[in-house]
């Protein structure tokens, strides 16, 4: 467990770095996990609020603009994503997440290099600590590109930071199906396999109580309980088979 901690602890220490991007190249301005100070204690935004996010922004699609339009279109979104990364560099933060936002206004919800842009702008909110704010930006990257692996990285870091353990694990766990060299993801599938393991197992738990005082309620009718009847796990299938105690 030690070993794991360490290598937490250097990816912390790592910090924050921008690089420059080019048409043939991707650019991530934040590489590491912070140290947390800031941390949202809120959960993540629900399922319906991230569905659609990457498609109600403008509404634009590549499909409604003229080829001159398209270029110009571009043109603005990459100018405003340039400005974004030039002010995260001096960490002004609030007006490069502008810049962002601009970027992905401008840009056709439907074009691939959105998905940058989202990823941009859930880097400059994960740097800041804003982990709940961070991860509905990385599924709309992922919603615009699934094979992005900076942003499904990136989300899986979030959950952990918010301490939504199961869905970091499974993204840690996506990413090193991909690349399975990545090292901040085998590091976050070590660190989160048994708390995941633990708590799915209370879960499961928590679940079979309900639904054996459900059950109860119901056989109660007839004088009897689930005490009556024994579940057993087939171990080829893993299936379960439930017959009467005699």
């Amino acid at each position: 467990m030690q070993n794991t901690t360490d290598e937490f602890r250097k990816v912390q220490s790592d910090g924050p770095k921008i690089e420059e991007w080019s048409s043939d190249s991707e650019e991530d301005p934040v590489k590491a996990t912070p140290n947390g100070a800031g941390a949202s204690e809120e959960g993540a935004a629900t399922k319906s609020e991230v569905d659609d996010l990457a498609d109600t922004v403008s509404g634009i699609k590549i499909a409604d603009l003229s080829a001159e339009a398209l270029e110009e279109a571009l043109a603005k979104a990459l100018e405003r994503k340039n400005e974004g990364n030039r002010l995260y560099g001096l960490q002004d933060y609030d007006k490069a997440l502008e810049c962002y936002t601009e970027a992905i206004e401008a840009c056709p919800v439907d074009h691939k290099d959105r998905s940058v842009y989202f990823n941009n702008r859930a880097a400059c909110y994960f740097t800041q600590g804003l982990y709940k704010e961070c991860i509905p930006d990385c599924t709309a990257a992922l919603k615009l590109d699934e094979d992005y692996l900076k942003p499904l990285l990136r989300r899986a870091q979030a959950h952990e930071a918010l301490k939504d353990y199961p869905p970091a694990f499974d993204d840690f766990t996506a990413v090193v199906k991909k690349d399975p060299s990545n090292a901040v993801a085998l590091g976050g599938c070590r660190r989160l396999e048994g708390p995941v393991t633990e708590q799915r197992e209370r879960e499961k738990e928590e679940m079979m109580g309900k639904l054996k005082e459900v059950g109860n309620q119901f056989l109660g009718l007839f004088g009897m309980s689930v005490d009556n009847f024994a579940a057993v796990k087939d171990p080829v299938t893993g299936n379960y088979s439930i017959s009467m105690k005699r």
